[in-house]
């Protein structure tokens, strides 16, 4: 009775699919049950309708950085400013090489056409880093031990920043999600915002790190099948949309147990 009055409050008739506080005024209003509200949240974050209309980027997954180097021109990052205007030399573009350790970097003009031999060219030919002199050893690696405290340092201060309003969620291959459909990764699917938003459930396939997930995708979606956790939210099967129950049918199987032939 209850289940049936809570589903009736949230979505039956004209009801909008509300959230827990107004699904919650509704009911009080004629009704009342000890653990009202938890009733409410259950049936709210098993609801199919809310999980496809609303869905959106959760704060899931905890900030993971880089290792830190031990030494500089060791680590570095390399990435490409496209698109500038013509110098009199030709070039309209800038390789840009950063070392992580020291946060050194090198501007280097090139061509937007070069290809990948002409830029390992113009790695070797470009960077140049002066680190002879055996008098200076001694001064070299106590500068460094410095830097790399300092860069321990700022990288903990950054971590429990940027983790302060996020918290870890861990999935397992074998368990079901709901995935957040991004307009920038399925734009055919939210070409309209009349269309859903989330899509699912579809199983995680492997875990590769505490923040990336495969999935078990249909080829129909024509997207990469590796998530950020922040896109996926746990799947719960109730009474309305019963993951093995609906299994089954699709694939046909009788009361039985066996595949109708």
């Amino acid at each position: 009775m209850r289940t049936l009055l809570v589903r009736e409050s949230h979505g039956g008739g004209l009801m909008g699919h509300f959230g827990i506080a107004k699904t919650l005024m509704i009911l009080q209003e004629h009704f009342f049950w000890p653990r009202m509200r938890s009733d409410v949240e259950r049936h709210i974050e098993r609801c199919v309708t809310c999980h496809q209309a609303k869905s959106k980027v959760h704060p899931y997954g905890l900030y993971t950085p880089l290792p830190i180097p031990h030494e500089p021109w060791v680590d570095l990052s390399m990435d490409f400013v496209l698109g500038l205007p013509r110098t009199r030399k030709g070039h309209d573009s800038i390789y840009v090489v950063v070392d992580r350790f020291s946060k050194m970097a090198h501007f280097i003009p090139c061509l937007k056409t070069d290809d990948a031999k002409h830029v390992a060219d113009l790695f070797f030919r470009e960077i140049r880093v002066n680190l002879d002199g055996k008098n200076k050893a001694a001064y070299v690696r106590e500068l460094h031990t410095k830097v790399r405290a300092n860069i321990e340092k700022r990288t903990l201060q950054y971590i429990q920043s940027a983790n302060k309003r996020r918290r870890k969620m861990i999935f397992e291959p074998g368990d079901w999600v709901w995935i957040h459909m991004r307009k920038e990764r399925f734009p055919v699917k939210r070409r309209s915002k009349l269309l859903p938003r989330g899509d699912g459930p579809f199983q995680v396939l492997e875990r590769i790190n505490d923040n990336a997930y495969k999935l078990e995708l249909p080829g129909e979606y024509g997207v990469h099948a590796t998530f950020n956790v922040s896109d996926l939210s746990p799947f719960h099967a109730d009474d309305e949309f019963d993951l093995r129950t609906n299994r089954l049918q699709e694939e046909g199987t009788n009361e039985k147990g066996l595949k109708a032939a």
